[in-house]
């Protein structure tokens, strides 16, 4: 009967995008027959970034001063960290598993009243840091046994690597990814993506050392480059599949031309998908060749839409009658949309 929950619950998470789960009370494992008196079954606060490993879903929450990291195991929702940010606000702004490794990246300070800063690592039983000395992280992409790092930071760790808002973490060690993207404390990376061996990474950047790089960059294991000429504002969002690449933010032109807060990359120029959407995208997945975008918009092409559009390659869609709220982030597989 407990696989049956887990079916269940991950159709009834299907399109959440990190939005919000639904307020939580008690909930007996293995018990499918829930009444609505009680309550629906979920998490208390908004969710900030979703992983899945294992048949586990793993959801960091925020909206507190001390806010938690929980997995749901099919039957019930368990507490594995909590973290904390003094003097500032706390978040846990992604998740990412490397083999059976969880490494949470955010702003915070401690975990579990544990000193680690802006990214640490779970083995399942405890957390530790892995060197990060200052500053925050906000986005986590896995090629093989190497993740790399986007953020806000200038980070010198115990080697010597200096990093500016973006690196690497082999397991053992840093690796600067050549001269890092943007000034350090000025620019930020708040998004990065792997695809076809390459790394791109968006955010609000003007260069990468003497080079002039608009606010999306790809790596190619030895340096950075732009696409085309960037876009011209902030990059919430970058996700990449088979050969193209969607970005998504604050923006109005791509490559010079009209892109409404979401544009596509071929790998020679800019499109605007089909007029684009109606107000910021904030998060971007792949499910099945489609195209899935979060944020707090209301048209996409053109078509009314509520915070939940999909893109089929030519044209937008909604799904069902989408979310009631802001999405922040969105989270594919090869069954479900998160």
């Amino acid at each position: 009967m407990k696989s049956l929950t887990k079916t269940l619950w991950f159709s009834s998470l299907t399109a959440l995008c990190s939005l919000s789960f639904f307020p939580a009370h008690a909930f007996v494992p293995d018990d499918v027959h829930w009444d609505p008196q009680f309550g629906i079954p979920g998490t208390t606060n908004s969710i900030a970034a979703i992983a899945l490993n294992g048949g586990n879903i793993y959801a960091s929450c925020f909206g507190s001063t001390s806010p938690t990291l929980k997995y749901f195991d099919g039957g019930q929702w368990n507490t594995i960290g909590t973290f904390t940010n003094s003097p500032g606000a706390t978040t846990v702004y992604d998740m990412a598993f490397v083999g059976n490794t969880l490494y949470a990246a955010g702003a915070f300070n401690q975990v579990n009243g544990i000193p680690i800063n802006g990214l640490a690592q779970w083995n399942g039983s405890t957390w530790s840091g892995v060197g990060l000395n200052t500053g925050t992280v906000l986005s986590l992409a896995v090629s093989g046994a190497n993740l790399y790092v986007g953020g806000l930071f200038t980070n010198l760790d115990s080697s010597g690597v200096m990093m500016t808002n973006i690196g690497m973490w082999d397991g053992g060690a840093w690796h600067a990814l050549g001269e890092g993207l943007g000034l350090p404390n000025t620019a930020i990376v708040r998004s990065v993506a792997v695809s076809g061996g390459l790394l791109y990474a968006g955010g609000l950047f003007t260069n990468s050392g003497s080079q002039v790089i608009s606010n999306v960059a790809v790596w190619n294991g030895s340096t950075w480059s732009g696409l085309g000429t960037g876009v011209n504002n902030n990059v919430n969002a970058v996700a990449a599949s088979g050969g193209n690449v969607y970005v998504g933010g604050n923006f109005s032109q791509a490559g010079g031309a009209p892109a409404s807060f979401i544009a596509q990359w071929n790998g020679s120029f800019w499109s605007a998908m089909d007029g684009g959407l109606s107000a910021a995208a904030s998060g971007i997945g792949i499910f099945n060749n489609l195209v899935c975008v979060a944020g707090g918009f209301a048209t996409a092409g053109g078509i009314t839409v509520s915070n939940f559009a999909i893109w089929n390659g030519s044209a937008w869609s909604g799904a069902g009658i989408g979310l009631s709220a802001s999405a922040s982030r969105v989270v594919g597989t090869t069954s479900n949309v998160f």
